[in-house]
C-alpha cells in the first residue's frame, strides 16, 4: 500500500507478533483505498488476533495512524 504508517502498541503485541509479521498486516491493503478508516480497523483487529492466537498472555493495545 501507498503512504506512511505509524503503530502504537503495547508488549501484548509486540511480544507475541514479530517485526515481519506485524509489517506484512500494516502494509497490507485488506480494502480499497478510498475506506482508509475500515481497513485500519481490520489491521488494528488483525493484529490484535495475531497476539491472541500466539498466547496472548498480556493485555493487547493497537493504534495504527496512516499519514
Amino acid at each position: 500500500s501507498d503512504g506512511t504508517f505509524i503503530l502504537l502498541c503495547s508488549d501484548g503485541l509486540c511480544n507475541y507478533v514479530n517485526d515481519e509479521t506485524i509489517c506484512d498486516i500494516v502494509s497490507n491493503d485488506y480494502m480499497a483505498k478510498q475506506m482508509d478508516e475500515i481497513s485500519l480497523t481490520i489491521k488494528t483487529k488483525k493484529l490484535i488476533d495475531t497476539a491472541n492466537n500466539n498466547g496472548g498472555g498480556d493485555n493487547i493495545t493497537v493504534a495504527i495512524i496512516k499519514v
